[in-house]
């Protein structure tokens, strides 16, 4: 039997008996955030959209759309959450936050 007859009956049984060339390789465990539930802040993520806008068009409207985005992150801030290993890590995580909120509305 010629080296093509071969692989092409070789084919033919494993078409036969649905088993593939290569073995599949086993499923492992799927990654945590697939079945985490986030929520969805349409709102702040257009308003983000709208500031490289309005930079370029009208760089006058740019406080009143701060204003907005300030507002809305403000009402779904209750929606994130960070977790922190000690409670040294989250005051120091805190006080960066606040001096770079500060520095964006100066």
């Amino acid at each position: 039997m010629p080296p093509t007859e071969f692989f092409t009956m070789s084919k033919l049984l494993r078409n036969l008996f649905q088993r593939g060339e290569y073995p599949k390789p086993k499923k492992g465990n799927p990654p945590k955030y697939l079945f985490e539930d986030t929520p969805s802040h349409y709102k702040t993520s257009s308003l983000l959209k709208s500031f490289d806008n309005q930079i370029n068009k009208n760089p006058n409207k740019l406080n009143s759309l701060v204003k907005e985005f300030l507002e809305e992150f403000h009402k779904n801030l209750k929606d994130y959450k960070i977790n922190f290993p000690t409670k040294k890590d989250s005051s120091l995580w805190v006080k960066k936050f606040v001096i770079i909120l500060i520095l964006t509305l100066i």
